[in-house]
């Protein structure tokens, strides 16, 4: 799950959203000495597409400015150069509906990329149509053992999903199956200034304390709501609904075992109900329909709700807005509670699996998905960074540490990658070379957290 989180969080021009655009492959065979990793004997160019979500295309605009790097020119694209002798090209790139526009015109004309990800609705469509390769027997002959060890991380649920007939005709691309969980956040200064001491026991104690803090406005702002609220219903309410035993967003077995969409189950009856008296009631904001996420959140920071529900990650947008606007801000994480007391509520996760890779049947190098995989997570998860000259790198997702100490950047890397390697080998029982590891760690630094905590689980 860390390495499927980490991979999650490094695809600004990772393997993962590789696709190509019109069959830009070469339309004979490039041949390859049938290694996982070995290099093309010619240049193998694949033409790609890429999708760029809002925070992605301003981060690539950064990089770009910072260093110099683009779509088409970056470390990834030099990477798979240097090291496979493939050509990265990106006949189609963008945002929004015009992205998936074209997209769906070279779909619906059939002219398929090289290789390129998809759901799982269009890749059986693909396979019935008999428009990609079948990749079962090529995955035990080019996939990495580190490569079958980060897909084997996400279970087999995800390759229960692509089978068809005992056969795959994709690669599982694996992620997080915990991103999709759902937080509860509550102010607890909030809680304080209510005369609430305690966390709710069930679910009609949040709602009272939900309706104190419309009432009693904590927070100073007159327009004071239950929760924030975007207009992607689900996305902030799923959590409130598992309260109730209700999943609106997933398929679930009826009292007949037979499958039906949560949504429209009996169990949605009372947390509607609920939630439509709050909205007449003045506990939700009127506009919520017409805020997107980012504008829910301004509800935040604006001090107008002490309670948001959402994934973890959500945390970093409006954490630290609350508390520049109120340093008194103080939010923590509280277990969702049931109807009564001492109830377990269960939370919904989703598949692990972003989407599927495929290969165009008209691409005559189908193992190239495999090598591009197997190099991207080589270069993430790997051993061979230990003794890399390190330098800033904008892909990164925090750096406090070596923006302070840049003169221990190299020290830091060899005791990050050992720790991560210790980690690796905790998680899979090999304990006497978790303890080396961690016992080297300390040796340059006596008193490493991360490997004194590690140690003393072992």
């Amino acid at each position: 799950m860390k390495r499927a989180l980490a991979a999650a969080l490094c695809l600004m021009f990772g393997l993962c959203t590789l696709a190509g655009c019109g069959g830009g492959g070469p339309s004979v065979r490039v041949e390859e000495d049938g290694t996982p990793l070995g290099k093309y004997e010619s240049p193998l160019v694949i033409d790609t597409i890429k999708y760029l979500d809002p925070t992605v295309a301003g981060n690539l605009s950064k990089l770009t400015a910072q260093t110099g790097e683009t779509l088409e020119d970056n470390r990834w694209t030099r990477e798979y150069s240097d090291k496979l002798n493939i050509q990265i090209r990106y006949s189609l790139s963008g945002s929004g509906d015009a992205f998936y526009n074209s997209w769906a015109g070279y779909m619906a004309g059939g002219d398929l990329p090289d290789v390129f990800p998809v759901g799982l609705s269009d890749y059986k469509d693909l396979v019935e149509a008999d428009l990609i390769w079948d990749m079962t027997d090529l995955y035990e002959q080019y996939s990495t053992e580190l490569t079958k060890e980060v897909l084997a991380e996400s279970g087999d649920s995800i390759f229960d999903a692509i089978e068809i007939d005992g056969r795959f005709y994709g690669i599982p691309l694996p992620k997080s199956q915990y991103d999709s969980y759902k937080y509860l956040w509550i102010r607890r200064d909030w809680m304080q200034k209510v005369g609430v001491t305690e966390a709710p026991k069930t679910v009609y104690e949040l709602i009272d304390l939900m309706g104190k803090f419309v009432e009693q406005k904590p927070g100073g702002q007159e327009n004071t709501y239950a929760f924030a609220l975007a207009n992607d219903l689900w996305y902030n309410l799923e959590g409130f609904f598992w309260c109730f035993g209700a999943y609106p967003d997933s398929w679930i077995l009826d009292e007949d075992g037979n499958v039906k969409l949560g949504a429209i189950d009996e169990s949605m009856r009372e947390p509607l109900r609920i939630l439509q008296k709050m909205y007449h009631d003045g506990w939700i904001d009127p506009e919520f329909a017409t805020r997107d996420y980012e504008k829910s959140k301004s509800l935040v920071a604006n001090g107008q709700v002490g309670i948001y529900m959402g994934a973890h990650y959500n945390a970093t947008d409006f954490l630290l807005p609350s508390y520049n606007k109120d340093s008194s801000a103080d939010w923590a994480v509280f277990p969702w509670p049931g109807r009564t007391e001492n109830e377990v509520v269960k939370g919904q996760l989703e598949l692990g699996m972003s989407e599927v890779l495929v290969v165009n049947k008209q691409f005559y190098n189908p193992e190239a998905a495999f090598k591009l995989l197997n190099l991207y997570y080589e270069n993430l998860y790997g051993e061979r960074h230990i003794f890399d000259e390190v330098g800033y790198d904008y892909f990164a997702v925090s750096l406090p540490e070596i923006e302070v100490y840049q003169d221990e950047l190299e020290a830091r890397n060899r005791k990050y990658c050992k720790y991560l390697a210790a980690l690796g080998y905790a998680g899979k029982g090999e304990t006497e070379k978790a303890q080396n590891l961690c016992g080297e760690i300390l040796a340059e630094q006596a008193d490493d957290q991360g490997a004194i905590a590690l140690l003393a689980d072992l």
